[in-house]
């Protein structure tokens, strides 16, 4: 394995997914995400975040929830609203759907005013993206790089790497002996699978 790393620099996916539990993996593959700014997939993070979330609500404050999951679905709608032959009105709008359908189905005890004010606030920002251009190049020139610029991708790491953190601590790596206790219950099963693929070899 040395050798591979050596003339490689990293494991191949196949190796990883032998050494590395598959928690582990997919936090790491999340943490990419985020700390390579791939907004492309940033929907698809937030889908993922939001369904564990639903199940566990616990990992976050209601705060950092919505603040996670609206910062990686707003980014990806300035994103599509940025370019000149930005992407259709209803693409926009599906995203926009998403971030509405997440506060909406929060309890109405746990929402809080600021996160209402704050999707208000930013449905308003696209609705002039959307319909001025003049208004959008200003915003993008000037606006975007200061309040979604670094210190914005900086808050979104910082929650990622909570909600990962917290996810990990819920999910932990089970040692030696937790593995250990099953298996000693069904190796004989597993002697006879081994055998049996063995023989067909």
């Amino acid at each position: 394995m040395s050798r591979i790393l050596m003339e490689h620099g990293s494991l191949p996916l196949s190796s990883l997914r032998l050494i590395v539990p598959p928690v582990q993996l997919v936090s790491a593959a999340l943490w990419e995400m985020v700390r390579q700014g791939a907004v492309m997939y940033y929907g698809l993070l937030e889908e993922f975040i939001a369904s564990v979330l639903d199940t566990v609500p616990e990992l976050l404050s209601y705060t950092e929830r919505a603040q996670l999951v609206m910062g990686l679905r707003a980014r990806v709608v300035l994103e599509c609203c940025r370019s000149d032959d930005f992407a259709s009105p209803q693409a926009i709008q599906h995203h926009l759907n998403r971030i509405n359908t997440y506060i909406t189905n929060q309890d109405n005890e746990t929402s809080s005013a600021e996160v209402k004010a704050s999707m208000t606030n930013f449905l308003q920002l696209v609705h002039t993206l959307m319909v001025d251009r003049c208004q959008r190049d200003v915003f993008y020139q000037k606006v975007f790089p200061t309040v979604f610029g670094p210190k914005y991708d900086s808050a979104l790491e910082a929650l990622m790497r909570k909600f990962l953190f917290n996810l990990q601590k819920l999910l932990p790596v089970p040692n030696l002996e937790q593995v250990d206790f099953p298996l000693a219950q069904s190796l004989p099963l597993c002697l006879e699978r081994v055998r049996r693929l063995h023989e067909s070899t």
